[in-house]
């Protein structure tokens, strides 16, 4: 508390996975059930020689739009509100806790609002298994059948593709693949701006 504006987030508790804890913790600091839409970054940081930090940052919509956040503090937070990016903008310049407590609010918010990014599906978070999972699979399927066929790099399984940069695979420029239709990664998971 009292370290300034921040996105809500925390520890997964044991027996939660990463989306469950997002819920959960969007809730208790904001006051607001969210419905998940989708994954930004799926972050790992080796913090020492044996120990690692993984965090995932999830986009996210209010279950109910009227729905006010948090106005008074508590435990969990001094509060939430709906914020601008002209308002992020203008708390980038002051110092917490008024201010925001770093840019990483401020970034994600340029980054989805004024410069269009997007997040990637989902169902890209899944358990451990054989493969691309059922979530996966139906994401890719409704961008496709939504005509999103043009954002993203492209990858077909299985085929190694020459790009019109000269490399091969998932880097570079659109491939050229013999098996079609390719699988559309959203330009959010390599951080590639859609043009």
């Amino acid at each position: 508390r009292r370290r300034g504006w921040w996105l809500p987030a925390g520890h997964v508790d044991r027996g939660q996975t990463f989306p469950q804890a997002a819920v959960r913790e969007a809730l208790e600091e904001a006051g607001i059930d969210v419905r998940l839409t989708g994954v930004l970054a799926v972050e790992h940081s080796l913090v020492a020689p044996d120990e690692a930090r993984m965090r995932v940052v999830f986009s996210a919509v209010p279950a109910d739009p009227n729905a006010l956040p948090k106005s008074e503090p508590d435990e969990e937070s001094d509060g939430a509100a709906w914020l601008s990016l002209d308002e992020l903008e203008s708390m980038a310049r002051q110092p917490p806790p008024e201010g925001l407590r770093g840019r990483e609010l401020l970034e994600w918010s340029r980054f989805l609002l004024r410069d269009g990014g997007r997040a990637a599906p989902l169902g890209l978070l899944q358990e451990e298994g054989d493969g691309p999972g059922p979530m996966l699979r139906s994401a890719w399927r409704q961008q496709l059948q939504h005509g999103d066929q043009d954002a993203g790099v492209e990858a077909t399984a299985g085929n190694r593709c020459q790009g019109s940069d000269g490399g091969a695979g998932l880097g570079g420029a659109r491939p050229a693949c013999a098996r079609q239709p390719p699988f559309r990664l959203p330009p959010a998971l390599f951080g590639r701006p859609t043009n």
